[in-house]
């Protein structure tokens, strides 16, 4: 599998830059996607056989070809003038290879990790994020689903192929509101803002959209957009 995973890389990662042929990029794009189904099978099938070490190291594989797929995807979306997402591939592709990056030392990954932290700055203007705080009743560990915290689970830990996560219930009301430079996620962000010329525009291209409606006044419109 760690072979593949390499060859899948090699043969990707040539194709991950904007003047390379959009046709090739497709092509490419196929290959990769049809690897993850292999991948993804491969870690059922070591789920089913209780195989710990092996179903851990294929998420880790997966983490690193979806990154892969996101990648190539980001110039395809860009040349054809998607650029929200773009940007949501982007994010994803810098989110799989942080994830990766906590399970193996790798100068490769940790290098690509900082080209996508780049690559932001580079294709796309300044972004605001938002960050909000809500009370909630209780968090469930996604392993077992038992209260997270009554459970031996540990958030971010791998266990039998899957990280463990919280899943968040009896969501309560926002404490606050925050803009972060820094934000736990790059999908909360101000999509469109209004000027003085009472006309709504892109964050991302910049592009005026629809009248502002008359009720919003001078006050700037926050739009969210939560991955």
């Amino acid at each position: 599998m760690q072979k593949d995973v390499n060859e899948s890389f090699d043969a990707s990662f040539r194709y991950c830059y904007a003047s390379c042929g959009h046709e090739l990029q497709t092509e490419q794009q196929h290959r990769v996607h049809a690897f993850l189904q292999r991948l993804e099978k491969y870690r059922q099938e070591a789920i089913g056989a209780q195989d710990e070490e092996a179903a851990n190291a294929a998420f880790v594989a997966l983490c690193i070809v979806e990154g892969l797929l996101n990648h190539l995807q980001l110039w395809l979306l860009l040349k054809a003038d998607r650029m929200e997402e773009a940007w949501d591939q982007l994010v994803e592709a810098q989110d799989s290879v942080q994830i990766a990056l906590r399970f193996v030392q790798s100068e490769l990954l940790q290098h690509w990790y900082i080209e996508l932290l780049a690559l932001e700055n580079l294709l796309f203007p300044p972004q605001q994020f938002v960050s909000s705080s809500h009370s909630f009743g209780y968090a469930e560990c996604t392993i077992c689903d038992k209260v997270y915290g009554e459970c031996e689970h540990v958030a971010g830990r791998l266990y039998m192929g899957r990280m463990c996560g919280k899943r968040v219930k009896e969501i309560g009301a926002v404490d606050h509101v925050a803009i972060v430079d820094h934000p736990r996620d790059k999908g909360c962000r101000w999509m469109k803002v209004k000027h003085d010329d009472g006309y709504m525009y892109c964050t991302l291209t910049l592009r005026q959209l629809e009248k502002a409606a008359d009720s919003q006044g001078n006050v700037e419109l926050c739009v969210l957009r939560a991955r």
